[in-house]
């Protein structure tokens, strides 16, 4: 596993819970962010609007079930504890993980059916942070407005500077992900798969395994329970639970920690880090990959394709001095050449002719003597 040197920032938006993930943690929305200029702009407010087709109804109805925010924002939302409850609004406990950090927050959802969802944040560094939300008709479409007041302090205040764009852009996702469950065209079976998937493996049903599972429960070959015992039972799993529960480093075994770090250095050339190692042991100590497996895992890592291709440029460039100089490369020609191949300032086209004219040159020469 590599290590990564990218900050990635999180925001899961206009909903209180999701919306204080991404301001505490790093998290996969963004594979990169945009740094604030030099002359900072804090981000005080947010705003967006989407339309949607669908049922203004049921669209509010799916953000008025605070209990089923864990099926739709499965790696984000662990649970939600219903505090106190009446026909307009609801306080709950919510428990939030990103990267295997887990958090509590209490918050305050205020609903004026069917157009307005409001929600407050009532403890923590965002205490006091607002969402609003607005549905209106369209005819066969709805409008989502959503805006946010941010009251950030202590240790999420530098969050201010984060761009507006990249976080009304993950506003959007969020809302995309709620569109997504509750307008999907599911039967019943199907809508099962689906949760159950969210369930385990945190992710929704592929249009593989929605076919496959929905397929036996109809026909009564499987049960519920049958399709969680299989996905319990399964690699990605096994991934997942590695990922998110490593085994400490006195947990492992000897002789895995030595196995692994080999095939780091045979791989990789490079010893294993402490997390690497953390979860490919696991991975083979709970059984969820054998040992072969995770060389084909190393083999086909970025990490292994990059010196691959490291490794593939430095031999084409010894095998032109060969053929057109009757020698091998230098330290610094073979380092020099290899860089600007990379920077993509030269092609192999282009060290060739630069080797067939130092060797012209120096034929030249020679027939001068």
């Amino acid at each position: 596993m590599n290590k990564s040197d990218k900050i990635i920032i999180s925001f899961y938006g206009f909903l209180a819970i999701s919306f204080f993930i991404g301001i505490l943690y790093t998290s996969s929305l963004y594979d990169e962010i945009t740094l604030p200029d030099l002359t900072p702009h804090t981000v005080s407010e947010l705003h967006t609007t989407k339309i949607v087709d669908g049922d203004k109804e049921l669209l509010f109805n799916l953000f008025y079930d605070v209990e089923k925010y864990p099926k739709i924002l499965p790696k984000n939302i662990l649970s939600v504890t219903i505090i106190n409850k009446t026909k307009n609004v609801i306080i709950a406990r919510e428990i939030i993980s990103e990267q295997g950090i887990t958090n509590s927050i209490l918050v305050r959802h205020t609903f004026s059916p069917h157009d307005f969802h409001i929600v407050e944040v009532l403890d923590g560094d965002a205490v006091n942070t607002k969402i609003t939300q607005k549905f209106e008709d369209l005819d066969t479409k709805v409008k989502i407005t959503t805006d946010v007041e941010l009251k950030l302090k202590g240790l999420l205040s530098p969050f201010v500077f984060i761009p507006k764009s990249n976080l009304e852009h993950a506003l959007d996702t969020v809302v995309n992900s709620f569109i997504q469950y509750g307008f999907s065209k599911f039967d019943a079976s199907e809508r099962t798969v689906d949760d159950i998937y969210r369930e385990i493996l945190l992710r929704p049903a592929d249009k593989w395994g929605l076919i496959y599972y929905s397929n036996l429960l109809r026909n009564g070959t499987f049960t519920e329970n049958d399709i969680r015992t299989e996905l319990l039972s399964s690699k990605e799993f096994g991934t997942l639970t590695a990922s998110n529960n490593p085994k400490l480093l006195n947990e492992i075994n000897p002789e895995t920690k030595l196995f692994v770090d080999s095939l780091y250095q045979e791989i990789l050339r490079r010893s294993v880090d402490e997390k690497g190692l953390r979860y490919w042991s696991t991975l083979l100590e709970e059984g969820y990959l054998t040992k072969s497996e995770l060389r084909k895992e190393l083999l086909k890592s970025q990490e292994a394709l990059d010196l691959k291709r490291f490794d593939d440029t430095r031999g084409i460039i010894k095998e032109l001095y060969k053929e057109l100089l009757g020698r091998e490369p230098t330290y610094s020609e073979l380092t020099n050449y290899k860089y600007l191949v990379d920077i993509e300032e030269i092609t192999i086209e282009g060290i060739r002719k630069d080797l067939e004219e130092t060797q012209y040159l120096a034929n030249s020469i020679e027939m001068k003597k």
